[in-house]
């Protein structure tokens, strides 16, 4: 257990890596080396006393890359093909055109190939330059046999607080820290000589910028690939090969016997009669003209007993496994749907399980991708997820007709199920949805008359002269309004002003006139007579004057 500094000072880099960091990352490849040489068919050889090189090369024959099997089968089952937030609908731009950019869909393989051998493996984030000079996040995948990552709590710290990197020329390393790293060129291995000049070099992540996938991980920290606890079993196929290699080898036939035969010349030495018994071949026949001559054979080995070993080796080791025994030996019974989907069962539920810790690692690489990017929307996202190809073993006629059957009688969206059918990727689905109205009519029609369609330019002088003609006529209906408006007013006024007229009228009549001063009624008054040189009697300067 090495003492982790809380920071490592220029001076001390060369110090501590030279006799804390890499002597434990020696430690550690070693281990992997083992494991890497039974994932290649190279495993080691059995102890063997007084072993010919006859049988040192049945020994090489006997060995067979059983767990290098068993790794292939798991990692052509995870694909990534596509990276959401919870609810959307179409991929997440950004960092799924970083992971493009990164190729990615390739490199991916590899990252979980050493994840399922090794029980862990590591993706690299860095700042870069796209080839626009945009920034681009710089992911690639680093095996556990190059790098030691060393964190203060195993389980639970997502990056870890150092990391030392061995390069792919195995002359220089790395270690990383959260703002920098420090590489130290090496003169052999393990050596690195003090005139050299350390480079110092600002990454700027702002944590060691190392993602770990892990295959499987306790509590307690300990992880463990497909291979280590499995080295056993494929310990026992290879001795039972080998068995049956050296039956097969020497007692897989009959042999010949003949007795009384011994009729050279009695001047002919020891050798010379062992050179003659050997002269004979499997295939020849046998005959003497001595009385005394006797023929027989001896039963060849059956090989009945070896065969049904290993099939019972392969079996179990199928078990341990979580694989279907005919992954191994080729040989499938014809079984019915539900027995093959039973027989698949728990290598579903495997394959489910390092999707989860696989997927969870490729969320978080993502969104310290974004980070690194600048992309802060992307890096908070916490919703996004990765989502994976479905490759279950099944039909594509019982996926249809079972996804067919989920659209029309439960109805779920036919473009949601589109992904689920077997070999249809997220880039199929979205290349379906574009085309999807392809046959449409209506569809057809109106894509026909878009700008960019075969009538786009008559669509848009039919749309000019549309809009001339609304102008024109708009104009023509504001005229005729502001008209009808002028009339009904003055209509309006008009017959304001005869209402008027008419009440004054009916006004007038309905008053009667007041009657004048001093004025006598027809019955009572009497005219004066006129004078003489007088005035009239009705004078007013007259009644002046009476009075």
């Amino acid at each position: 257990m090495i003492d982790l500094p809380d920071e490592i000072a220029d001076g001390d880099v060369r110090k501590l890596i030279e006799n804390e960091f890499w002597p434990e990352f020696i430690r550690r490849r070693e281990g992997l080396d083992k494991i890497a040489r039974w994932v290649r068919g190279d495993q080691p050889d059995y102890l063997i006393q007084n072993a010919s090189q006859e049988k040192r090369a049945l020994l090489k024959l006997a060995k067979t890359p059983w767990l290098g099997l068993v790794v292939t089968h798991f990692t052509q089952a995870l694909f990534v093909d596509g990276y959401k937030a919870e609810g959307a609908k179409d991929n997440s731009a950004g960092p799924w055109q970083t992971w493009h950019a990164n190729n990615m869909q390739s490199r991916q393989i590899a990252i979980h190939r050493a994840a399922l051998t090794y029980g862990y493996s590591f993706a690299r984030v860095l700042p870069g330059v796209a080839l626009d000079g945009a920034d681009q996040a710089e992911i690639r995948g680093v095996s556990p046999r190059r790098l030691l990552a060393l964190y203060e709590d195993q389980v639970n710290d997502e990056y870890p607080r150092y990391a030392l990197e061995l390069a792919n020329n195995g002359k220089s390393v790395r270690l990383y820290t959260d703002e920098f790293y420090y590489e130290l060129k090496m003169s052999s291995p393990g050596s690195f000589p003090r005139e050299q000049t350390i480079r110092k070099v600002r990454h700027g992540v702002g944590v060691c910028p190392f993602v770990r996938y892990v295959n499987m991980m306790d509590l307690d920290g300990f992880t463990m690939g497909e291979v280590e606890y499995l080295i056993p079993v494929a310990s026992k196929i290879d001795k039972t090969d080998y068995d049956r290699l050296l039956a097969q080898h020497y007692n897989s036939w009959k042999v010949k016997t003949a007795t009384g035969i011994d009729d050279l010349d009695a001047e002919a030495t020891d050798d010379e009669r062992s050179r003659a018994k050997l002269i004979l071949a499997h295939d020849d026949i046998l005959m003497h003209g001595s009385h005394e001559a006797r023929f027989g054979t001896l039963p060849e080995t059956s090989l009945d007993g070896f065969i049904a070993a290993h099939t019972q080796d392969v079996e179990i080791l199928a078990t341990n496994a979580q694989v279907p025994v005919w992954v191994l030996n080729g040989s499938l019974a014809n079984l019915s749907g539900d027995a093959l989907t039973a027989a698949t069962k728990s290598t579903i539920q495997k394959l489910y399980e390092r999707q989860i810790t696989f997927g969870s690692a490729h969320n978080q690489l993502l969104r310290l991708a974004a980070h690194v990017e600048g992309d802060s929307e992307g890096a908070r996202d916490f919703t996004a997820s990765v989502s994976w190809q479905d490759t279950s073993v099944r039909s594509l006629a019982q996926a249809v007709d079972a996804y067919g059957k989920a659209a029309t009688m439960l109805g779920m969206p036919k473009e949601f199920l589109w992904g689920l059918i077997p070999g249809i990727t997220q880039s199929d689905v979205e290349r379906m949805r574009e085309h999807y109205n392809d046959d449409d009519e209506m569809t057809q029609m109106l894509l026909w008359w878009t700008p960019n369609g075969p009538g786009g330019k008559f669509a848009a002088d039919i749309e000019v002269d549309t809009q001339t003609q609304i102008i024109e006529a708009q104009g023509e209906v504001q005229s005729e309004q502001i008209d009808q408006q002028a009339a009904h007013a003055a209509d309006a006024a008009e017959k304001a002003q005869a209402a008027a007229k008419s009440q004054a009228v009916a006004v007038a009549k309905a008053t009667p006139a007041a009657p004048a001063a001093g004025r006598k009624t027809a019955s009572t008054s009497k005219r004066t007579p006129k004078k003489s040189g007088g005035v009239n009697g009705n004078d007013p300067s007259s009644r002046s004057k009476a009075a």
